[in-house]
C-alpha cells in the first residue's frame, strides 16, 4: 500500500476544563495537523490524491475552523484527542477510506492520532 501527507499548521488558543493542572489555565499552541490518505495509485494521474485537492480541504476543515480561535468556542473539551475525532469525521465526509491517519500535534514532542 502507498500513501501520501500533507502537513498544515494553525494557531489557537484553549483550556482544558475537566483537567487539574496548568493546562486548565488558558493557553496557546502552534497546532501541526498531519493527514495522511493510503491508496491505489491512479493509472491516468500517477497520484493517489492531488495534493492541491488534500491541501484545499484541510484549509477548508481544520485551518479555517480552527486558526486563532478560542477552542472552548468550538469543543466543549478541546483536548487534542476530541478534536481529532471531529477532524477525522470531518475529512472522511471527503476522502472516505482512502484516509488513512491524521495526527494532530499539540507541541512538537505530543501527539494525538487517528488511524484506520
Amino acid at each position: 500500500m502507498l500513501s501520501v501527507t500533507k502537513e498544515c499548521t494553525f494557531d489557537a488558543a484553549h483550556s482544558l476544563p475537566y483537567y487539574e493542572g496548568a493546562c486548565h489555565n488558558l493557553h496557546g499552541h502552534r497546532w501541526t495537523v498531519r493527514v495522511t490518505l493510503a491508496g491505489n495509485i491512479d493509472d491516468t494521474t500517477g497520484m493517489i490524491v492531488d495534493f492541491v485537492d488534500l491541501k484545499k480541504a484541510m484549509k477548508e476543515h481544520i485551518v479555517d475552523k480552527y486558526d486563532h480561535k478560542h477552542l472552548n468556542g468550538v469543543f466543549d473539551n478541546p483536548t487534542a484527542e476530541n478534536m481529532v475525532i471531529v477532524m477525522q469525521n470531518d475529512l472522511y465526509s471527503i476522502f472516505g477510506l482512502s484516509l488513512y491517519r491524521i495526527r494532530l500535534y499539540e507541541t512538537p514532542t505530543s501527539y494525538a492520532e487517528w488511524c484506520k
